[in-house]
């Protein structure tokens, strides 16, 4: 399988519909500490479900991606263009920070809860954001953490990305509507 972008142990590449990936996928969604954040506790999800999920997203125009450590795989990110329209931000606060020319794409990750608190989130979103300035030619990438998600957020933060705004309420998680950060990391 191709890889996306490398460095020393850690690599991206793109996520496939074969069944150990898909299986992979479905372990971690199954996962009470990667739902807290990512889909909530009360998710239900099955093979099918992933299976759909995985196709929904390629159609929509995402790059799903495994991370890998020494090859095996750590977590999951992903990539895609994006407007305010599309990431749900109101046009005016967007439009503070962002063109309606600027060339924006939005980035999504977790790992696997054993693979947390050795820096490899840190490195995961360098290498990504490092691939995406220089083969996309993004202006700007966007990240939106739930507002509770400190570990995340400081990460984020960590790697150069700053807090734009809130959007209150804007992702529902087991029955709670919750606020996001919407955060900006920029090309230096």
């Amino acid at each position: 399988m191709s890889i996306l972008t490398a460095s020393g142990s850690l690599a991206l590449r793109p996520m496939t519909d074969s069944p150990a990936d898909l299986q992979q996928y479905l372990r971690w969604m199954q996962d009470p500490e990667v739902l807290r954040f990512w889909d909530g506790l009360t998710c239900q999800h099955t093979a099918a479900s992933v299976a759909e999920k995985h196709r929904s997203r390629l159609a929509d125009g995402m790059t799903p991606c495994l991370i890998l450590l020494d090859g095996d795989p750590i977590g999951y990110c992903q990539f895609y263009p994006t407007d305010a329209e599309e990431y749900d931000c109101p046009p005016a606060e967007y439009q503070r920070f962002l063109a309606p020319t600027d060339k924006v794409f939005a980035i999504d990750l977790f790992l696997a809860p054993t693979h947390r608190d050795k820096g490899l989130g840190t490195r995961t979103i360098n290498l990504l954001c490092a691939y995406l300035f220089r083969e996309k030619t993004v202006d700007a990438l966007l990240i939106d953490p739930k507002v509770h998600n400190a570990r995340a957020i400081a990460c984020y933060k960590k790697c150069g990305f700053r807090v734009l705004f809130t959007v209150p309420q804007r992702e529902e998680q087991d029955g709670i509507r919750h606020d996001s950060l919407i955060m900006a990391l920029f090309p230096t």
